[in-house]
């Protein structure tokens, strides 16, 4: 997943400058669902893709409480979708 950090008045063009990859390793099946367990951090971009690893975090000990119905995650009826904060 590539993101940008426009906080603290970055423009977007300036935060592009300074993208960043988050890499998801070590995947796990819990009640069901699919979790990564290691997640590095790289700076990324456009002509080299993701490069230097700047940090990692884990996921230990992963829950499921309940089990969701079949349709949670369902577009529901006369739901518009959201376009892009860039056109």
């Amino acid at each position: 997943a590539a993101y940008i950090v426009t906080f603290g008045g970055r423009s977007p063009e300036e935060a592009l400058a300074n993208a960043h990859l988050i890499r998801y390793h070590d995947y796990e099946k819990v009640g069901g669902v699919l979790f990564s367990r290691k997640w590095t951090f790289h700076d990324w971009n456009e002509a080299e893709g993701w490069t230097k690893q700047i940090g990692e975090a884990g996921v230990y000990d992963v829950e499921v409480l309940a089990e969701l119905p079949a349709d949670q995650f369902a577009i529901p009826e006369g739901a518009i979708a959201a376009g892009s904060p860039q056109g």
